[in-house]
Parts: structure tokens; sequence; C-alpha cells
């Protein structure tokens, strides 16, 4: 899962509101690029159960984990307002409640906000390079053990005392003595 900041989308021109002005995503406000790169990012990378974009976000989510009441309270408070912009709705304005808005027209993917949004997300950049260095790191030990599992087997064998002497007929090995067990040599 991905969880996302506030995108510019076309979206707050054409949705149907009753809020007194215009809607808006709640601030700050991310261009759809970078919502973009995180889902390509989650697709390549699909170790991880969720990934998050944007400061806002993870301060949100670390605040409803920590603090719901609060977080709750803090947004009755502020939510109205910030999900609004100072400009008036306009009159008759449509929306794409029962037929798409924009039928005739592609608006592509940004909305109004190009100058408020951000086109760079310096949090999901650095998450994603800790997470190929990990993943870099997994890869890297995977081979190493690999290539040495021979040598540390015999290794860790040899602390638990599993290694095979051969003391002579009816010995048992180390580590087995008193066991109860057959010796290699006595199987055979």
């Amino acid at each position: 899962m991905v969880q996302m900041p506030a995108v510019n989308t076309p979206r707050f021109d054409w949705v149907r509101s009753r809020l007194p002005e215009r809607a808006q995503p709640v601030p700050p406000i991310h261009q759809p690029e970078v919502a973009a790169r995180a889902v390509v990012f989650a697709a390549d990378h699909p170790g991880r159960r969720e990934y998050r974009v944007g400061g806002s976000t993870v301060a949100t989510l670390i605040a409803n984990a920590i603090a719901p009441a609060v977080l709750d309270r803090y947004l009755a408070r502020t939510g109205l307002a910030s999900q609004q912009t100072a400009e008036p709705r306009p009159v008759g304005e449509s929306d794409n409640l029962f037929s798409p808005a924009d039928a005739g027209q592609d608006h592509g993917t940004h909305g109004r906000f190009d100058d408020r949004a951000r086109g760079l997300c310096v949090l999901q950049q650095l998450a994603q390079r800790l997470t190929v260095l990990e993943e870099q790191a997994h890869r890297t030990a995977e081979r190493l053990t690999g290539r040495w599992r021979p040598a540390l087997s015999g290794f860790v064998s040899g602390l638990r005392g599993g290694h095979r002497h051969e003391a002579g007929p009816g010995v048992p090995p180390a580590g087995d003595r008193g066991a109860g067990r057959v010796s290699s040599v006595e199987r055979t």
C-alpha cells in the first residue's frame, strides 16, 4: 500500500462540494509525479508492506498511532478551513457526480495548484535509497553466506560438536557420547 499526501489533481475543479469556498487538497500539496514515482517504486520493490509518501503523511500516521484523539480534535478544528481556498465557489459550477466533467477535454494530471505544489519529496527519495541499500545488503549477505556455506556449516557443526571423529570402533563421535546412539563406524 502506498500512503499518499495531498496531490495536485484536477479533481478539485469538478468535485461536487458544499463548502462555501473552492475545494483544495490539504497542504502541503505534491505534484502527481511524486505520487507516480512512489507507486512505480513500490511496484518494483514489493518487499515492504507499506510505503509512505511525504512528511505530512508520516506525521499523520504517527500521530494517529500515538494519540488518535488528539489528532481527531486537531483535524476537527483545522480540517474544514484547510480543505478550502479563499476563493468563493463559482455559481453554477459543473461537477462530475452524474457525468464526467472532462468528457470533451483531457485536463491531464495537474490541477490548478502548480504554484504551491512540491515536485520533489526528499523523504521519499531518502526512503527509496535506503530501501535499495537494504536490498543490496541482503543480496550481498546471501551471496557471501552461499559462497561460504560449506565452510560455515562445518565450523558451526564443529562448535556444536557435530563433526565426526573416527576415534576407533565402538567410540561414538564427539557430541554423541553418552547419547546411546550407534556411531557411524558401527553402522557400516
